[in-house]
């Protein structure tokens, strides 16, 4: 995979570049924001690292020239400031996330690794193909269990296009991809790389992994004829975020209602802490309520932080500190203790509030969030409830629905009726592992491509590494800052609909692909089913279409494909289903209609387009020939794959 890394800090970004390069990563560097920007005018970058202080042009400012530019793939933001306004700028920028300078390198590895997941169709962190497996944590590669030693640019060959297994790859792809922007081979370079990783991959057993698409390039064999491989993947751009979302005066009386209610809680359990205290100074306290304790100020670090109560969040910290150190509590700490705990509750008499720091920036959201947010499904996981309750202050003034859970043992009943579109877990909870949920969820094949962010008021390295390595997307340290969170939560939710709606569409016509049509057909059949009605099944295909491919062109080609989509669209009316089937093929669904009718409409289209001398860019007058297959539903079957079948022998003559 091909990273641009970008700070002004050349020794910084040389050794991030020799860091990246060991976990067989290839790398650009840039040292100021106009070189950047002229990088990812001419190469493809899976992800860009970018520092925010650069010279010509700031990080920020570049990383929303990207983005308006249509740059899709992940961003991560290094900055040395650790202000929550910062953050949100960052993020609202346009940023999948940040690291704070100086920064843990194993946390800065494993969040490099959790975006590039987040790339394409979701993925678990071991890539599989058949008998092959790939690791990108080890950079191990291995064909039925046997080991496969492979040399750096192989490797990186064979890793694009497991991470892509859909696409084609051109010759000049493969060079955008895999070598650097100021020392590209020659097309003759790749070929032979190709040849050597067929080789190597023969040696296992797995010849013939790598096929060639004739005029096209090169992309992994279908593991089975049955399964449907789509050929070729574009980018689109990500909705414009132009819309000011005025909600933090409502946030801000949403915060003072409900801590009116949380704040005797909270109280009651300084009280707590103080019976302890003071049972600690007489020794008349049983070991086990001294870990209670504890417990107890963990859990107020997340929530009175949430409320605005840094001074109290940081005082809660401290006191779980003293209390879970092991050392016999000595007159000098339980001294501090007494202070600590006098300071918390004087400061918990206060009222909730926004931190100026929260406030200084106003969220951007696109406007496809603010039109479809009132569908938008989260479930949290936490055993604090009050937490929970903060979440829901935080985060319903958005149209977000939230279903909270404090026992993780009913979390796949909660998971399969909420079908939420992000998952909020605690790390540590007392009937269950976070960590342990999190890789559950990966390894289903039914959520693995699901958003995971991570709670938690542990801030030590192991904690975020393992969390990163139990698949999570993101992770936020608790107390909760309202404006970060959302925006966050706000980017994921954005970009996994993005990348749904790339896997669902196909990229030259913009009509839904084979995959997507096929389940909307099942949906369309268990309604039409119900409702005692019928379905007429349509597959059209272009019978001369390879022949204007090799007169013309393939661009030729490809706008005849378009002008077909275009065709065959006023066709469909709400309800129905259009769908570019394969290759030259185009399927159409129309609801409560004979298969004879619909055969007539497709057909009469086609040849109205013809008898009108059609006309089509880089072709001139064109004239269509086609065959067409048809089928009914219920009639022809009672399912998906029967029904299509039917129409596929009908379009063959059988």
């Amino acid at each position: 995979m091909k990273l641009l890394i970008v700070d002004d800090d050349i020794n910084l970004a040389k050794a991030i570049a020799r860091v990246l390069s060991q976990q067989k990563y290839l790398i650009d560097v840039a040292t100021d924001g106009q070189a950047a920007w002229e990088y990812t005018r001419s190469c493809l970058y899976d992800l860009i690292v970018l520092d925010v202080r650069l010279p010509s042009i700031d990080g920020i400012s570049l990383c929303q020239k990207l983005r308006q530019g249509g740059y899709t793939n992940p961003i991560l933001l290094l900055t040395a400031c650790d202000s929550s306004s910062d953050k949100v700028l960052g993020l609202d920028a346009g940023a999948d996330d940040y690291v704070i300078k100086p920064f843990d390198w194993e946390e800065f590895l494993a969040r490099i690794r959790a975006l590039l997941r987040r790339t394409g169709e979701p993925s678990p962190a071991v890539l599989n193909w058949g008998a092959l497996r790939l690791d990108p944590n080890t950079c191990e590669v291995s064909h039925e269990g046997e080991p496969l030693s492979l040399r750096p640019r192989e490797y990186k060959l064979l890793e694009l296009f497991m991470r892509n297994s859909k696409r084609v790859f051109s010759c000049g792809a493969i060079l955008e991809h895999l070598w650097s922007f100021e020392d590209p081979p020659s097309e003759d370079v790749v070929r032979a790389h190709i040849k050597g990783l067929r080789q190597k991959l023969k040696t296992v057993g797995a010849e013939e992994l790598i096929e060639t698409v004739y005029g096209l390039g090169y992309r992994l064999k279908p593991i089975s004829e049955k399964q449907p491989a789509e050929a070729l993947v574009t980018e689109g751009a990500i909705a414009e975020t132009v819309t000011h979302f005025e909600t933090f005066d409502r946030l801000q009386q949403a915060l003072a209602e409900a801590w009116s209610d949380v704040q005797p809680k909270m109280l009651e359990r300084v009280a707590f802490l103080e019976q302890v205290v003071d049972g600690l100074k007489t020794g008349e306290i049983e070991p086990h309520l001294r870990q209670q304790a504890a417990s107890e100020a963990h859990k107020m670090v997340g929530t009175v932080g949430s409320y605005g109560f840094r001074f109290s969040s940081e005082l809660s910290r401290q006191i779980e500190g003293l209390l879970r150190d092991d050392r016999p509590i000595d007159s000098l700490r339980l001294s501090l203790l007494a202070d600590k705990l006098a300071a918390l509750s004087q400061d918990l008499t206060g009222v909730a509030k926004i931190q100026p720091d929260d406030q200084a920036t106003s969220l951007l959201i696109s406007r496809d969030f603010q039109e479809a947010n009132h569908a938008v499904r989260l479930l949290a996981v936490d055993d604090d409830p009050h937490v929970l309750a903060n979440l829901k202050t935080v985060l319903e003034p958005w149209g977000i629905h939230l279903t909270t859970l404090t026992d993780s043992q009913y979390f796949w009943e909660y998971l399969e009726n909420t079908n939420p579109d992000l998952l909020l877990l605690d790390v540590v909870m007392p009937k269950g592992n976070g960590l342990v949920l999190c890789e559950q969820v990966r390894n289903d094949p039914n959520w693995a491509g699901l958003p995971i962010v991570f709670l938690t008021a542990y801030r030590d390295t192991e904690t975020v590494q393992r969390a990163f390595l139990a698949g999570a997307d993101d992770l936020v340290c608790k107390p909760v800052v309202a404006p970060e969170l959302i925006t966050r939560v706000i980017s994921r939710i954005e970009r996994q609909r993005f990348w749904r709606h790339l896997a669902e569409r196909d990229g030259l016509t913009q009509l839904a692909n084979r995959v997507k049509f096929t389940r909307d057909l099942h949906q369309l059949m268990q309604k039409a089913a119900s409702r005692n009605q019928s379905i007429a099944l349509v597959i059209l295909s272009i019978q001369n279409l390879n022949k204007i491919n090799h007169q013309y062109g393939y661009a030729s080609g490809d706008a005849v494909l378009r002008q077909v989509s275009n065709i065959l669209s006023p066709i469909s009316c709400k309800g129905d289903l259009l769908a570019r089937w394969s290759g030259n093929k185009f399927a159409i669904a129309l609801h409560n209609k004979f298969s004879s009718h619909a055969f007539q409409q497709v057909s009469a289209a086609i040849v109205d387009f013809n008898q009108k001398g059609g006309s089509i860019a880089g072709v001139g007058q064109v004239h269509l020939s086609f065959s067409l297959g048809t089928a009914q539903y219920p009639q022809d079957g009672n399912d998906v794959q029967t029904v299509c079948e039917t129409a596929e022998f009908s379009l063959l003559g059988f």
